[in-house]
């Protein structure tokens, strides 16, 4: 969750540029939160990952994720994920 595209080949191994997410972005125990809450399947915990990202950048007024934004973002990956979640 903190280096999505470490290993995609469009960026050198130590590119500075990579994309990446500082651990404190998500939020005192959101890492945790996140995997807990997608009970460790790799498809919801990127679905919800997505869904807190999306959210965040909607906010514009957010410094890094809270709660009430991981449990509006779990609520929305619900109607979301709604086929996977069947």
């Amino acid at each position: 969750m903190t280096e999505p595209l470490r290993y995609s080949c469009l960026w050198d191994r130590d590119d500075a540029n990579r994309p990446h997410f500082e651990p404190g972005f998500w939020g005192d125990g959101g890492i945790e939160w996140i995997h807990a809450e997608a009970g460790g399947w790799p498809h919801l915990v990127q679905l919800l990952a997505e869904t807190v990202v999306d959210l965040f950048n909607d906010a514009e007024t957010l410094e890094q994720i809270d709660r009430d934004l991981l449990e509006r973002a779990a609520a929305e990956a619900v109607m979301l994920g709604n086929v996977v979640l069947r």
